[in-house]
């Protein structure tokens, strides 16, 4: 139990490593000052582009398989092992969407939630993602594609995995990713939600 707890303490504190703030300050622009001053993949390509964004996705990515796949490595086998690794992956999200260092403002958890389920429902997670490439290069607007992408993973989840907790994890991301879209689906509402530019950057830091 005490090895478990120590599992998901280490996955919500790596979920919480800014990936994308520390890409951003690397090519000295500080994110929260860009764009829509989220920490997000999106954030990224609207101030440096697509390259350092598809880094930043593949980070955050990261930040939810990894913990994932350690646990699965650790403790696959024994009673409720689907729950506690589901657990992993739920509090890596959490780490993401709020981490300490940033006043508990993250990003929007796409990122990080494909990459938990990634490890654990691979195919879902890559028609999840095939869904959401799709809508991004047409209709250009991020926040709808992450949305309805996030809204079909539980399906593809309840189709192509027989796992009670994964199931009930790929529920639970999609809500915490409908709450951190909550300005989104206000401007989405309104009629203003704007489609993905790149901005130029502030002054350097």
């Amino acid at each position: 139990m005490l090895t478990w707890i120590l599992i998901l303490v280490l996955a919500g504190l790596f979920g919480s490593i800014p990936v994308s703030l520390l890409i951003a300050r690397a090519n000295h622009v500080d994110l929260r000052q860009v764009g829509s001053g989220n920490v997000g993949a999106t954030n990224v390509y609207r101030a440096l582009g697509p390259a350092w964004a598809v880094l930043a996705f593949l980070g955050d990515a990261l930040k939810g398989a990894l913990p994932v796949l350690l646990a699965i490595f650790l403790f696959d086998r024994g009673p409720n092992a689907d729950w506690w690794v589901a657990g992993a992956g739920l509090l890596a999200v959490l780490g993401h969407l709020f981490p300490p260092w940033l006043k508990f403002r993250g990003g929007k958890g796409v990122a990080t939630s494909f990459g938990v389920m990634l490890a654990l429902s691979p195919w879902a997670a890559l028609l999840a993602f095939a869904l959401w490439a799709a809508l991004a290069v047409t209709l250009k607007i991020s926040s709808v594609a992450s949305l309805v992408a996030a809204l079909s993973l539980p399906g593809f989840v309840y189709f192509l995995d027989p796992s009670p907790a994964v199931r009930w994890l790929a529920l639970i991301m999609t809500v915490l990713i409908f709450v951190s879209h909550h300005e989104n689906l206000r401007r989405l509402l309104r009629g203003e939600e704007k489609p993905i530019r790149r901005n130029p950057p502030p002054a350097a830091l």
